[in-house]
């Protein structure tokens, strides 16, 4: 759909937002609409039935017994049973048939029923953002910039994965879950579990619905608890992304374990030896094994500090000892803003002969620039190179277990692909580390003086 129109069509709702009178913009306000307005963009003829039915209700009282109706229909799948459930119970706390009439007459919106699903949540999301603003002075402001991911990585996650239909996919680290809903956008029929230690678990949910996942559950929680909210062998997959900082790609300095994950944890999920790093992404990395059945797969996406950092030697060990580790993939710098550093998929299979050999694959030069900010390209060629362990055009090497422990369990590509001179300048750690050291000798100084003169006086 042509992006003007869409741009139209959220003018029209966040109007419509103001009409019926959400001017404090509560959460309560901004989730009851939301959830309606999820009522008008899922492709579902229940859903339609459902808002046919009700234009003809007059009170909330008819509409929640209309409502409870639909919500026990077995045709419905799981995930619009418990959709319904969720407005019941935000209508049970609102006076609203002005509202629901009126996010109800977009129905009849000749647009909007020709949106394709990708459409409907594009619509949702701006339409989200755009109350998040409603504390600017002119939310229509001509520099209101849409705040995504300049590439979400969906198309990478499934073309190395593969889903089958009906497949159970979780994403520990979702955040506001952009990559998540576009691989359920490619995937259709999956079912999906997501974490995300945002307030964003509601609206992650509406954008699951309108994309078509069947069976979701979307989680505020943090998945590093010692307390797990999922099952052990729960999926067929797991996809997250974090995001690296400079910060995280060298060891800390000073020796500081004060972010190091604390609790009781299952050994068989996260080792005790893993629990000592202060980073987590090797943490996450063994609760994703954990949540895969015996022939599940999952891809994190990092930078490059997990794959050789000395504070995560142990963990590494382990994963490259239990025959793990299926591939490590280099890829560009600058594919989040202008300031990110080279990113790395590492892929996770539990079902590997135990002769098969890890991937090494260099796609780091494999990007086109768009306004600073790089964009991906060549991922066919970059995921049949992974899934044949050959390429023409992609440079990769296949390395055994026992090359990998000679190099120190090093899992860093740079180690075994022999590659050009990159096109942009990679992180020197020694020379951040001692300029790190520098400004800490410098920082410490002052702190001596200023005790001293505090202790003088």
């Amino acid at each position: 759909m042509n992006n003007d129109v869409i741009e139209s069509l959220v003018s029209t709702v966040i109007q419509s937002y103001k009409y019926v009178g959400f001017t404090n913009d509560t959460i309560h306000e901004r989730d009851l609409y939301l959830t309606l307005l999820t009522c008008v963009l899922v492709k579902s003829p229940h859903l339609d039935n459902l808002i046919t039915e009700f234009k003809q209700k007059k009170s909330n009282h008819e509409f929640l017994a209309t409502v409870r109706k639909y919500s026990t229909n077995e045709l419905l799948t799981p995930a619009l049973r418990a959709f319904l459930n969720e407005l019941v119970e935000l209508t049970n706390n609102s006076d609203g048939a002005l509202v629901f009439h009126e996010v109800f007459q977009l129905s009849d919106n000749s647009d909007i029923q020709k949106f394709s699903r990708q459409d409907s949540v594009t619509l949702y999301t701006r339409v989200l953002q755009r109350l998040q603003a409603m504390n600017l002075p002119d939310h229509f402001a001509a520099d209101f910039s849409y705040q995504a991911l300049p590439f979400s990585f969906a198309e990478l996650y499934s073309k190395l994965l593969q889903p089958q239909p009906k497949s159970r996919v979780y994403d520990p680290y979702a955040v506001t879950g952009e990559s998540i809903v576009d691989f359920a956008l490619q995937n259709q029929s999956v079912c999906i579990t997501t974490e995300s230690v945002n307030q964003s678990s509601r609206y992650i949910r509406h954008q699951l619905l309108i994309a078509g996942v069947p069976e979701l559950n979307t989680m505020n929680s943090f998945a590093l608890d010692p307390a797990t909210n999922i099952k052990k062998g729960e999926f067929d997959y797991a996809i997250t992304l974090l995001q690296p900082s400079i910060y995280s790609e060298i060891e800390d300095i000073r020796g500081d374990n004060s972010k190091a994950l604390k609790g009781n944890y299952e050994e068989n999920r996260i080792p005790k030896a893993v629990l000592k790093s202060r980073f987590w992404e090797h943490a996450l990395i063994h609760h994703m094994l954990y949540s895969l059945n015996d022939s599940g797969k999952a891809v994190i996406i990092t930078g490059k500090g997990p794959l050789s950092r000395h504070s995560d030697f142990h963990s590494r060990k382990q994963l490259v000892d239990n025959n793990q580790i299926d591939a490590v993939i280099q890829l560009p710098p600058k594919l989040l803003d202008a300031r990110t550093v080279p990113l790395f998929a590492i892929v996770l299979n539990k079902k590997r002969s135990k002769n098969d050999k890890i991937t090494f694959i260099d796609a780091g030069n494999c990007y086109t620039l768009d306004a600073g900010i790089n964009t991906l390209t060549s991922i066919d060629d970059i995921t049949e190179a992974y899934r044949n362990q050959s390429s023409q055009s992609i440079k990769l090497e296949l390395v055994t277990p026992d090359i990998v422990i000679k190099n120190g369990y090093s899992l860093n590509v740079d180690t075994y692909v022999a590659h050009d001179k990159r096109h942009y300048e990679d992180i020197d750690e020694d020379a951040v580390q001692q300029a790190l050291l520098k400004q800490q000798r410098q920082t410490d100084l002052i702190i001596r003086k200023l005790n001293s003169a505090f202790a003088i006086g």
